[in-house]
C-alpha cells in the first residue's frame, strides 16, 4: 500500500482548502496527526493493480471521520495512473471532476468544511 503525501500535506496544512487525491490511501503512520481535512475527492480505478481499491474506501472511512464533504468517484477498467491518458473519457472524466469540485469547493467560506475528529 501507498500512503498519500497530499492527504498528510491537506491534514497538517489548515491552508489547503480542497483535496483531490488520486490512487491513493490514508497515511497510517499521520492517522493521530490528522484530525481534520478540508473537502475530499477520492479518484480511484476499480481494478488497480498498484495500489488496490481497498485503499481508495479506507481513505473514504477516514476522512468521513475528519471532513464535512467527500465525494468518491470510482472508474472500472481504466488501471492505476489512467489519468494521464489525453484523450480517454475516463480520464477527461476525473480531470473535468477534479477542476469542477476544486472550484466549487473553494468558492465556500474557509473553515465550513472541516470537522474536528475526537481524540
Amino acid at each position: 500500500t501507498s500512503p498519500s503525501h497530499s492527504v498528510g500535506v491537506a491534514g497538517i496544512n489548515r491552508r489547503v482548502r480542497a483535496l483531490a487525491e488520486f490512487y491513493g490511501g490514508f497515511p497510517g503512520p499521520l492517522e493521530n496527526r490528522i484530525t481534520e481535512l478540508p473537502p475530499t475527492l477520492i479518484v480511484h480505478d476499480e481494478s488497480d493493480a498498484v495500489i488496490p481499491v481497498q485503499e481508495a474506501h479506507a481513505l473514504e472511512a477516514a476522512a468521513r471521520l475528519r471532513t464535512t464533504s467527500i465525494v468518491t468517484k470510482l472508474y472500472a477498467g481504466a488501471g492505476h495512473g489512467f489519468d494521464v491518458a489525453a484523450e480517454d473519457p475516463r480520464a477527461v472524466s476525473a480531470r473535468s471532476e477534479t477542476v469542477e469540485f476544486s472550484f466549487v469547493t473553494c468558492e465556500e467560506p474557509a473553515g465550513d468544511q472541516r470537522v474536528r475528529r475526537a481524540r
